[in-house]
């Protein structure tokens, strides 16, 4: 019976042995087996490519760890110290990194999706190419990280800060980011379609071809930021703050701008047909040449503003302030001019019939100009 037990024990021992030395391991075999068995002191550990799905590193030391294509899915790494370790294309998904520390690590296309990290410090980071889908970030700190080509798509960035930080080409489709700070973050070609930015701020940002259609915007402030060329159509951005911003080129067709302040901004060739500007603060505002048909400016702030040549066709602009704008070359078709207070404004003669019989305020100080005539230069 023992002769038996020594021969299975021995069969068993040499099959083990041909397994561990037949495959390619890069990680150290000691260093693994004191992972697996949960020892705490891991630090400068090789775990390259090792399979710790579901291990207890609660409170591990893993400072300088190599754990590069590391598997930890649903591994507890609560209060884990992570300086300065190397987890690049590692696999963390689900996995608790509650109060995990990860200062000077490389985080480098990692999958963080479905992952709890409240208030989790990812300062000066780089999280290139990783996954948060659907990961719980709630009032995280990526201050000063890079972020390129992250998927933060479904997640929950409710007050986090992001600020500064590097994420062109970013992926927030359908991302909660209610009262996130982004001050001067790198937005270009971020997709932001469908994300609640409610009370975000975004001052300073950079939005370039950006797309934040179907977002959901109240309150939010992109005061100073850039948005030329971005998408902005069917969304919602009731109170938020534009001032001074820069949305050359940008669509913003059927957009709801109630109450919203674009005063000092630049719209030239802005698209902005149906729109809804009730009552929105456009005082200084470049619309040169910015499609508004249809547009809703009833009650709209456009003082000194530079409509020239913009489309107003079908526009409502029942008791707008359009005092000292210039409206020279403008489309007027259809619109509604109802009370409208154009005081001193500049608009062609060709329009004045039509503006007669709007019953504008202030008619008598309107000042008439002639179009400019255009000069084709022989070559």
């Amino acid at each position: 019976m023992l002769k038996k037990k020594y021969l299975i024990y021995t069969i068993l021992s040499f099959i083990l042995f041909f397994f561990f030395n037949s495959i390619a391991f890069t990680f150290d075999k000691n260093d693994y087996f004191r992972a697996i068995t949960s020892d705490r002191n891991l630090k400068g550990a090789n775990l390259n490519g090792s399979d710790l799905i579901d291990a207890d590193l609660y409170y591990a030391d893993l400072r300088n760890a190599d754990l590069r294509n590391t598997i930890l899915q649903g591994a507890d790494l609560r209060g884990a110290d992570l300086r300065n370790a190397d987890l690049s294309d590692a696999d963390l998904y689900q996995a608790n990194l509650l109060n995990a520390k990860f200062s000077g690590a490389n985080l480098t296309n990692v999958n963080l999706s479905g992952t709890v990290l409240y208030r989790i410090n990812f300062r000066d980071i780089n999280l290139t190419g990783s996954d948060f889908y659907q990961a719980d970030l709630y009032r995280a700190d990526f201050r000063g990280s890079k972020l390129i080509d992250v998927d933060f798509s479904k997640a929950n960035l409710t007050g986090a800060n992001l600020s500064e930080t590097d994420l062109t080409g970013a992926d927030f489709y359908e991302t909660v980011l209610v009262g996130t700070k982004l001050r001067g973050a790198n937005l270009k070609n971020a997709d932001l379609s469908n994300a609640n930015l409610s009370l975000a701020s975004l001052s300073g940002a950079h939005l370039i071809n950006a797309k934040l259609n179907l977002s959901k915007s109240s309150y939010a402030n992109l005061s100073n930021a850039v948005l030329i060329n971005a998408n902005l159509n069917n969304s919602i951005f009731k109170k938020a703050k534009f001032i001074k911003s820069d949305l050359k080129w940008a669509n913003l067709n059927n957009a709801s701008l109630v109450g919203i302040n674009l005063s000092n901004g630049n719209l030239v060739n802005a698209k902005l047909t149906g729109s809804n500007l009730y009552k929105a603060n456009l005082y200084k505002t470049n619309l040169m040449n910015a499609d508004l048909e249809g547009a809703d400016l009833n009650m709209t702030c456009l003082k000194k503003a530079n409509l020239t040549d913009a489309n107003l066709t079908d526009a409502n602009l029942t008791d707008a302030n359009l005092s000292g704008a210039n409206l020279m070359g403008i489309l007027l078709t259809g619109a509604k001019l109802k009370g409208a207070d154009l005081r001193k404004a500049k608009i062609s003669y060709k329009l004045q019939s039509i503006i007669s019989k709007q019953h504008v305020k202030n008619f008598d100080s309107i000042i008439w100009k002639k179009e400019a005539k255009i000069k084709i230069q022989s070559k």
